[in-house]
């Protein structure tokens, strides 16, 4: 009996959202009312900026925070089956798979964080984020959906939850990485499997 190495990489958030652009922030007042695309994708812009990962968390879809919780769940008990179950010689590899800050996230706002670290550290706040980041439209709404198109040229899709709108800009890069976390998560479940009848055939 084999024990299986879990799965290796994470995708990495949406390059729209660092897209940097050489023109200078105008500086005029914003709308930054969430009941209209344009002051939603201003909120996610100051967040961004801002590195306020708690706002950022509040600018998301519900589709994107549920992913973020499931994840979330689902590494804390990797974490713990590793720790608890996993022979010596297994865990500094078991404990590697994930990049050392997701694999520690305790709570969503930790693993967006997680995810946006390196990318923000390259492209640190400045006024040409802010601008790039800046929507030049109020937004086109088709079927519950907003489309924003920023002054960097780039569009971020919006849904109304309630009366605001909700950013679904790392929905897809959330969703996959879940996708990975569950096939990780049944590799363990068979490891444990191997471990414990390894350990009846010792006993």
């Amino acid at each position: 009996m084999q024990i299986r190495t879990l799965l290796l990489g994470m995708k990495c958030t949406a390059k729209s959202v660092l897209l940097l652009i050489s023109l200078v922030y105008s500086g005029c007042s914003d709308s930054l009312d969430p009941t209209m695309p344009d002051g939603a994708m201003h909120q996610l812009r100051d967040a961004i900026d801002k590195r306020d990962f708690n706002s950022l968390i509040e600018q998301l879809s519900k589709r994107t925070k549920v992913s973020l919780e499931q994840s979330v769940e689902l590494l804390n008990q990797q974490r713990q089956a590793i720790q608890e179950f996993y022979p010596p010689e297994y865990k500094i590899g078991a404990n590697g798979v994930y990049p050392r800050p997701i694999f520690a996230a305790r709570s969503a706002t930790d693993l967006i964080k997680a995810y946006l670290a390196e990318r923000l550290k390259k492209h640190p706040s400045s006024a040409r984020l802010q601008f790039g980041l800046t929507s030049r439209e109020r937004g086109i709404i088709v079927d519950g959906r907003a489309t924003v198109t920023t002054h960097s040229g780039e569009q971020f899709v919006f849904v109304k939850e309630g009366t605001q709108w909700k950013s679904t800009v790392f929905e897809a890069t959330v969703a996959a990485n879940l996708d990975l976390i569950k096939a990780n998560q049944n590799i363990l479940n068979e490891n444990l499997m191997t471990l414990k009848e390894i350990k009846k055939t010792g006993e």
